[in-house]
């Protein structure tokens, strides 16, 4: 316990000296700083009155604030971005020789799980900070509270969609959450999407476990995954917006157990494929 500890810590060290995650967490920043940008402008001019809430302004909100810019980020680099800062590096360790002498510090199944571990927690850590971040912007230029026709009158959007913002009653999965208490339904949000990042980035480091030839296809892969099968399977069954938690406030058949059971079903796929990888007597250091 004590040697896996070790390895842990070391790894842990290693994350928070490396340079990595200064650049994914500075590249995070610059999209929601544009995002915000692109919300201000959109109500340039506009009356106090006719401003929406903060809670309501946030970039998670990007498709009804017409903030393209983190919709497409959001879509194709959010995952590999925030996989980048660990779930690669049982690969880079491999082709620097350097996976031998970490693995000797502990074993190579505690080298492998503190990887796995710290892969994930990296890319939760840095998508909540960011969207965090986005939040605290909002709360700059948007008050804290609005009228309840401040959004449909400040914002060039339907009254119909205006209406079941304020009111909850559009019958989707946590409209009377978003409708009552939007920062919490804004924080749930943030946790679900950086959940799904770290989950994704365990994707990433259990495929490094099999594939050791093309980082770009180790931290590609996830995200090509979740495009085809968004784009392929029903609409019930759209991974990405179940990823980024539109699903459960766009889609009406939205269910608890798909809001809760799709991650836990990716999860469990990730941690069976890392499993398997040692029950295989699978060589990983090679």
């Amino acid at each position: 316990m004590a040697a896996r500890t070790g390895i842990f810590a070391a790894q842990t060290s290693r994350v928070w000296r490396g340079r990595t995650w200064r650049f994914v967490l500075l590249l995070f920043m610059l999209v929601m700083a544009m995002g915000y940008v692109q919300t201000c402008l959109a109500f340039w001019g506009h009356d106090a009155a006719e401003l929406p809430s903060a809670a309501t302004a946030w970039i998670g909100n990007h498709a009804v604030m017409q903030t393209p810019v983190f919709g497409l980020f959001a879509y194709f680099l959010m995952v590999p971005c925030s996989s980048a800062i660990f779930a690669d590096s049982l690969l880079l360790d491999v082709r620097s020789r350097r996976a031998n002498a970490l693995a000797a510090r502990s074993s190579e199944r505690g080298y492998v799980i503190s990887s796995a571990a710290l892969a994930f927690a990296s890319a939760f850590a840095i998508v909540l900070a960011a969207l965090l971040f986005s939040q605290a912007l909002a709360y700059l230029a948007f008050p804290a509270a609005a009228f309840q026709d401040a959004f449909s009158s400040g914002f060039n959007t339907s009254a119909s969609y205006a209406a079941s913002e304020v009111s909850g009653t559009d019958g989707l999965l946590l409209a009377v959450l978003r409708a009552e208490s939007c920062p919490i339904f804004n924080l749930l949000m943030a946790l679900y999407e950086a959940l799904w990042s770290g989950i994704m980035a365990l994707v990433a480091f259990a495929i490094s476990l099999y594939v050791k030839r093309s980082r770009i296809l180790v931290l590609g892969v996830p995200t090509l995954v979740l495009l085809v099968m968004s784009n392929f399977l029903p609409s019930e069954l759209n991974v990405m917006a179940t990823y980024l938690g539109l699903g459960f406030t766009w889609r009406a058949g939205a269910t608890v157990l798909g809001f809760l059971g799709l991650p836990a079903l990716v999860l469990a796929a990730a941690c069976v494929a890392i499993a398997a990888a040692f029950a295989l007597r699978r060589d990983v250091l090679l």
